[in-house]
């Protein structure tokens, strides 16, 4: 199993002095790459402790079956612990705890039989010889503090190939003469063309790093430039990594060596005067990860070559700056120390070097202070080499200078005990003024004079420079959020090049940040929205109950004089059970003022993903500029994840989007759409009438490892609610502003020109329509109008929206006035020309002149009674009948079984919300709609269903849903489809279908702890364990393919393996051992098992070669102690009895044969008997087998 996940933030805890190294042998690509030995808040175990741990990982390039490899802690007992089966990819990480819990089962949390030593020991990885050590630190490690990791150097070193500033040629084509020849890397003379440096281009905005300005040539006369770098390079085979970091303005198609590895805004195919397909700020750096493309690069001479493209021939400015970096192998093993931010399971960080104590905790207190609070800090400080000599504090008010008091130790400075390792001191009362900011940093030196710092401040532009705190402003009382930001350079905040700044927000002090402009037309206007990014390791809590997140959106709500459309959008997403933004509405203080009236919105991105349940590993892709209907180029789209180049998936959905050809395009949207969350965007979208929704501010999600499923994402809801581009009326139902034959803003078929949602509408002009979606859509519109808006005539007091709006007032109402007073309107123009109203007025008109027009519009103009589409409400009736049910498919693969359900109503079914139960688990996900006479399919795994050999599978037009928890089992049993509210709606019991192994194929003795060996043995106990299995027909049994599951690892493997009938089959720990106890002539031993049977009981299952469960049962000591080291083995009474009977202990008894009858079936009246005598308490326990 390997341990890849992310853990919780660090607690401040870090360091201070010098490093004390450890040799290391290492005769393998297996290494301790991390461990710690004092893990006081860093990692939870299953257990909910605090347990040390260690990190191994694979540094080869073939995957390691840790099967029989050893762990210690021990240098004169390397064998000390064994991991089962644990198969290490290249690349991957593994977290075994140092608990001393001693748990070693494949496929589940590994504890090892040893805790780690703080003060230094030994600590080894042996391989399965029990002799070759393959790595160790010896023969010691050296002393560990609290919540501090130590290992070796993940730190890549950085090659640059390409300089901001490189040398370069720039040529503005004539024609189409050269064709492509230009890219290459030898072969093609640019010596007519014109030189200088890199940035190319010209414009105001980049006359400070314009190093080759091309307007002279290209102003008016092409919109193309073509541009040569030639860089060398050297040792490329040790790269691991290549990226291109890129200002550009507008659009880019970039080569190397001739090999295309990146573009944005570009024509698949460029000609010699293309133009960008839209416009792009080149004001910042934008990474491309061409790792792929690492392949291009070569020793010697390169040239890394450019296509710039502007977005007309008179296009006011153009960039190209580049960068080209590349990063060789991080792991170092001449370079190990410890780590200030512990990653388990994760790539290491740098070492620390010159590190002679550790700060282990600091924090001040009051932890908000008032303006007559002597502020105390304190800090928990430990030499690591010596003594700490001296200690002190630094802080300093806002971006004042600092001032420096010393740190005591002596128990009278509110430090605790004398010479107890906690130091503390005092900053003064009334140095600072409310709302202010005070921020502090402590540095010390050991007694040979070696310094450090907390924080660590590693680097400059992304790690915390202090830590800090805000004192309180009783003049701020509000009932929403308020976040203290602090930026000593405020005009640079409000641009895109951004400044660096503090912020304060629920009892955290967040250092050095990173925040800049955002935003596209609302960047224009006075009042700026803003973005916020965090530093690594130091993630931000923007909601309790959610995981950190590692930059947020602070957006203005400038042009909307209710402040709520954005966040009434979110809010009516998540109603909808849909993936949504986490927003609220916040008081943002600049430097200790009142700044503004703002609302966050969480950035779409890996942690929305998480959020919501999806891989984050799959593709995101970003509609960012205008006029993006899925029908353009790719690579007009922006790539968030993963970091590269490929754009192949996307410009694949495109393409079938635009397809004419009507069949495959149906069969592409039932097999590689998430049709019910599109449909409920759509339909979540009809309420809102969202002017931007089609043509951008949207993203493209693919689980490319999952289902291969397309998603789409919202973004930015600013023009919802009945405001439109360029309009100063709210529009609630006008059916052709903006679009022909009746498909307007207030439609529900706005925004057809999409190409996704006009093959949801039937609407996919110019191309091929495809009707099967569209009644669905109306439906799932339905269910939502009903419970989020309601319908014309609903009580006043019962309307959702009118509520929710007055609540939002009544609360937000005196920062929306003040914010107002501060900022005023934006000025008039395409984004805002509506009526200056205070919030009170916005209110009104929202309610008045888009929500209750809004409702007649949906629910009469457009209901099929006026003969549009959206159909009357669903009958309470609606329910689905059961039809195939498959528990054993053919294939032998269970993630091929499904479960059919059938509408045999006249109408759409809309199950968003219902459920599968009893036999499998599965919660319909929102916009599941099941169509009139139609099938849905439900699987355990969606591209397992999709990728069977036979009908139903991929290619027939299949709606699947999935994927349920649970299996099937062939023993038959009862689905249960229950409503959104829990009630039953339908059932059915599917027949068993047993393969032979299930009917007759028994465990009938289990020797789990056998009496120990005689003195001198060269065995353990455990050698001598064994597991019985019987089979209980009346002929013989194969049982080739059938294994056990869970308690050992056993599987008889696909050759012809039979029990004859009544016979027995035995499988051993350790045939030696077992041939050294036991008499085997005639036994029948199938062979040797993995791992150990647990002495304090044990969960045993065992699967037919279907994977189809034969048995699983659970066997506790306590039944026989005589069982339990006393010689004895568990013999089953009744072989042929009820399953249900091996949970008992009256199924089961001890064995009348000292060490058990291995081989040989007990008849049933003798164990009785047994069994009988030990119920009676009449077996002696405590003798060997040989004594018996």
């Amino acid at each position: 199993m390997n341990v890849t996940s992310r853990f919780p933030m660090l607690t401040p805890a870090v360091i201070a002095l010098c490093v004390v190294t450890a040799p290391l042998a290492s005769a393998a690509s297996i290494l301790i790459s991390e461990f710690m030995a004092q893990n006081g808040s860093t990692l939870k175990d299953s257990d909910g402790e605090h347990s040390d741990w260690v990190e191994l990982c694979n540094a080869g390039t073939a995957t390691v079956d840790l099967a029989g490899w050893h762990l210690t802690d021990d240098a004169l007992d390397l064998t000390k612990w064994t991991f089962p089966a644990t198969n290490m990819p290249p690349g991957s990480y593994l977290l075994v705890f140092a608990s001393d819990k001693d748990r070693a089962k494949a496929g589940e949390e590994l504890h090892a039989n040893f805790k780690l030593t703080a003060s230094g020991e030994y600590l080894g990885l042996v391989m399965p010889d029990g002799a070759t050590v393959s790595f160790a630190y010896a023969p010691r490690f050296p002393e560990q503090v609290a919540d501090l990791s130590y290992g070796i150097s993940g730190e890549a070193a950085s090659r640059e190939f390409v300089p901001e500033s490189a040398a370069c040629r720039a040529l503005v084509p004539a024609n189409a003469g050269l064709g492509t020849t230009w890219v290459a890397r030898t072969g093609f003379n640019d010596s007519g063309w014109i030189t200088g440096d890199t940035g190319v281009g010209y414009g105001a905005n980049y006359t400070n790093v314009i190093g080759l300005n091309i307007q002279p040539a290209m102003y008016n006369s092409n919109s193309t430039c073509y541009i040569r770098v030639p860089f060398q390079a050297s040792n490329v085979a040790a790269l691991t990594a290549l990226s291109l970091d890129l200002r550009y303005d507008d659009g880019f198609v970039a080569h190397l060596n001739g090999v295309r590895v990146a573009a944005a805004y570009a024509p698949t195919t460029p000609a010699w005067n293309s133009m960008s397909t839209g416009s792009h700020d080149g004001s910042l750096y934008e990474t491309f990860n061409i790792t792929a493309f690492k392949g291009a690069l070569v020793n010697g001479a390169n040239v890394l070559a450019f296509q710039a493209l502007n977005t007309r021939t008179n296009g006011p400015d153009l960039l190209i700056l580049p960068r080209l970096r590349g990063v060789q192998s991080g792991i170092d093993t001449n370079n190990i120390g410890y780590f200030h931010i512990p990653t388990p399971g994760q790539p290491n960080g740098a070492t620390l070097t010159n590190i002679g104590a550790v700060v282990k905790y600091a924090g001040h207190a009051p932890l908000i202070p008032a303006v007559s609070d002597t502020i105390v800090v304190t800090a928990q400080i430990t030499a690591i080499d010596g003594v700490v000599a001296a200690a002190a504090l630094r802080y300093r008010v806002m971006f004042g200078a600092e001032t420096a008091v010393p740190m005591y130790d002596d128990g009278a400075h509110g430090d605790g005990l004398t010479n107890d390792g906690c130091f503390a001191a005092t900053i003064a009362s009334g140095i600072a003024s409310p709302g202010q900011m005070i921020r502090y940093r402590i540095v010390a030196t050991n007694s040979a004079g070696v310094g450090a710092r907390w924080p660590l401040f590693m680097n400059p532009t992304n790690s915390p420079e202090y830590l800090g705190t805000v004192v309180h402003d009783p003049a701020v009382s509000t009932n929403i959020p308020v976040y203290h930001w602090f930026v000593q350079n405020t005009a640079a905040a409000d641009t895109r090049t951004g400044a660096r700044c503090s912020l304060f927000y629920d009892g955290e002090f967040y250092d050095n940040l990173f925040c800049r402009l955002r935003g596209g037309s609302s960047s224009s206007q006075t009042k700026k929205p803003h973005k916020i990014e965090f530093n690594d390791g130091y993630d931000f809590r923007a909601l309790p109950g959610e995981k950190r997140v590692d930059e947020i959106n602070l957006n203005a709500a400038f042009d909307d004089p209710t402040y709520m459309r954005d966040f009434l959008s979110w809010e009516t997403f998540e109603e909808a059970k849909m993936p949504y933004c986490f927003s609220y509405h916040l008081q943002l203080r600049q430097n200790g003022a009142f700044h503004s009236l703002a609302v966050l919105v969480e950035q779409v991105d890996k942690h929305f993903l998480r959020r919501h349940g999806f891989d984050d590993r799959g593709a995101l892709y970003k509609a960012a500029a205008n006029s993006l209907f899925l029908r353009e180029s790719a690579t007009s789209y922006e790539k968030k994840t993963p970091d590269d180049t490929n754009y192949s998936d996307l410009q694949g959905l495109i393409s079938m989007l635009t397809s004419s050809d009507a069949a495959a395009k149906r069969r592409f949207a039932y097999d590689q759409l998430n049709l019910p969350e599109i449909i409920n965007f759509l339909a979540a979208n009809v309420l809102l009438q969202d002017w931007d929704y089609g043509n951008k501010n949207y993203y493209m999600y693919r689980d490319t490892y999952g289902s291969g499923e397309w998603t789409i994402f919202g973004w930015d809801k600013n023009l919802t609610f009945g405001y439109i581009w360029d309009n100063a009326n709210v529009v609630a139902n006008n059916d052709t502003l903006g679009g022909s034959n009746g498909r307007g803003i207030s439609s529900p078929y706005w925004n057809s020109w999409n190409a996704l949602y006009g093959l949801i509408f039937n609407i996919n002009t110019p191309y091929v329509n495809i009707p099967d979606f569209l009644p669905l859509y109306a439906r799932r519109a339905r269910t939502l109008m009903d419970t989020i808006l309601q319908a014309p005539g609903t009580p006043g007091a019962e309307l959702k929206f009118e509520k929710r709006i007055e609540q939002l007032r009544q609360m937000i109402k005196p920062l929306a006035d003040a914010d107002r007073s501060k900022w005023g309107w934006p000025a008039s123009s395409g984004f805002f020309r509506h009526p200056h109203y205070l919030i009170d007025e916005g209110c009104t008109e929202m309610t008045n002149l888009f929500l209750a027009p809004r409702r007649v519009h949906l629910f009469v103009t457009h209901n099929v009674g006026s003969g549009s589409i959206i159909p009357n409400s669903q009958p309470a009736s609606a329910n689905l009948l059961f039809g195939t049910v498959e528990p054993v498919p053919a294939s032998g693969n269970q993630d091929e079984e499904y479960i059919e359900l059938r509408n045999t109503n006249t109408y759409a079914a809309d199950i968003s919300g219902w459920r599968l139960s009893n036999a499998v688990e599965h919660t319909f996900q929102p916009g599941v709609v099941v169509p009139a006479g139609g099938s849905l399919y439900v699987s355990p795994r969606v591209s397992a269903f999709r990728a069977r050999s036979t009908s139903p599978r991929s290619n027939e037009y299949r709606f699947v849903q999935g994927n349920y928890k649970g299996q099937l089992s062939s023993w038959g049993e009862t689905i249960y489809l229950l409503d959104d509210s829990g009630a039953v709606k339908n059932s059915t019991m599917y027949p068993p279908s047993l393969s032979a192994p299930q009917r007759f194929l028994r465990v009938s003795e289990i020797m789990y702890h056998p009496a120990d060996p005689p003195a001198g043995s060269p065995y353990l106990n455990d050698d001598f364990e064994f597991v019985e299995l019987c089979n209980i027909g009346a002929a013989p049994l194969n049982v080739s393919g059938t294994y056990f599951s869970a308690g050992i690892q056993f599987s008889f493997g696909p050759a012809t393996f039979t029990i004859p009938a009544g016979g027995c089959v035995v499988i051993v720990n350790n045939l030696e051992a077992f041939e050294t106890r036991y008499d085997t002539n005639g036994m029948r031993i199938a062979g040797t098992f993995a791992g150990k049977l647990d002495n304090a009981g044990e969960h045993i299952e065992t699967e037919d070669p279907r994977n189809e469960t034969i048995q699983a049962f659970t066997f506790d000591p306590a039944w026989y102690p005589v069982t339990d080291g006393g010689g004895r083995s568990l013999e089953i009474v009744s072989p042929d009895g009820a399953l249900a009977s091996w949970d008992t202990a009256e199924g089961w008894c001890a064995s009348g044969q000292p060490c058990g009858t291995p081989g040989y079936l007990v008849p049933e009246p003798a164990c009785t008997a047994l069994l009988l005598l030990c119920l009676a308490g009449c077996c002696a326990r405590g003798k060997s087998c040989r004594a018996l």
